[in-house]
């Protein structure tokens, strides 16, 4: 039986994201570990032999054309997610920990360490961070990551995909059309 190779890539980025980017308990992780950058990387390497693309494709590229966040602001993303529901817990025991390791302890709490982490990343003030003032929907994530890209990044990667879906066999115009309206890029 014979498949369509565009079917095939998209069966790939979907069982890809469904088995190796749900990274259960990715929030208890001490965002200062080294070994996370060790993780993000087997990860970027896995999807980069998902998609077919050289070793030496530039991180930057990855996410744009797999249609998923920079692996580590995934992994910031669902901490931050984290400890603002244990923020708004209702259990007061747990309010009160992850409050004390945000609000007194700081760097000497993994709680802390990773909302400090989190917010320098994300531009966020800790007062507004602590209090739950802060955008954590989706759509915010992929703003921050997508205007991490200069004007020559952004024309790169929208001529990598436009050739991804050439090698795909894939309608270019529609599919990258479709892709920058959900993203509310800029062409």
């Amino acid at each position: 039986m014979l498949y369509a190779t565009s079917t095939i890539l998209v069966v790939k980025l979907k069982l890809f994201k469904a088995y190796c980017s749900s990274i259960y308990g990715c929030e208890l992780w001490d965002l200062g570990n080294s070994f996370i950058e060790a993780f993000c990387t087997a990860w970027r390497k896995a999807l980069r032999r998902i998609m077919d693309l050289p070793l030496n494709t530039h991180n930057f590229l990855l996410p744009f054309l797999s249609d998923t966040l920079p692996i580590m602001d995934e992994i910031y993303k669902r901490s931050a997610r984290f400890i603002i529901s244990c923020l708004s817990a209702k259990s007061a025991i747990v309010r009160t920990v992850v409050w004390y390791g945000l609000n007194e302890a700081r760097y000497h709490s993994i709680v802390g360490s990773n909302a400090l982490t989190c917010c320098k990343y994300f531009g966020w003030s800790v007062e507004d961070f602590s209090l739950n003032m802060v955008e954590l929907q989706n759509s915010r994530f992929f703003d921050f990551a997508w205007e991490k890209l200069s004007s020559e990044e952004v024309r790169c990667a929208r001529a990598l995909c436009e050739l991804l879906c050439l090698r795909e066999g894939y309608s270019t115009l529609v599919l990258i059309v479709i892709f920058y309206l959900e993203h509310k890029l800029k062409f």
